[in-house]
């Protein structure tokens, strides 16, 4: 398990990276910036900060497509709930 872990820690290392660089490529990427803020907020949650991790997810609402908002509001509302 620690190793799948270590894995899985490596993989998202790498997708913060590819997503910064896009960004700094082009800062008005937006599927870049929202996928980055999803990101984020999951490393928030990881670190035990429930608060960012909802500031990163309403960062993103506005920027995500429109099928993906509500999945965001449910994340948003779950956490809020248990604050």
């Amino acid at each position: 398990k620690q190793a799948d872990f270590q894995v899985l820690l490596a993989e998202f290392r790498k997708e913060e990276f590819r997503l910064r660089l896009r960004l700094e490529h082009d800062p008005k990427d937006i599927e870049a910036t929202w996928r980055l803020l999803d990101l984020l907020a999951i490393k928030a949650l990881q670190d035990g900060d429930p608060k960012l991790a909802i500031q990163y997810w309403e960062s993103a609402l506005n920027k995500v497509p429109q099928h993906l908002k509500p999945q965001f509001e449910e994340k948003i509302l779950k956490f809020k709930m248990t604050d």
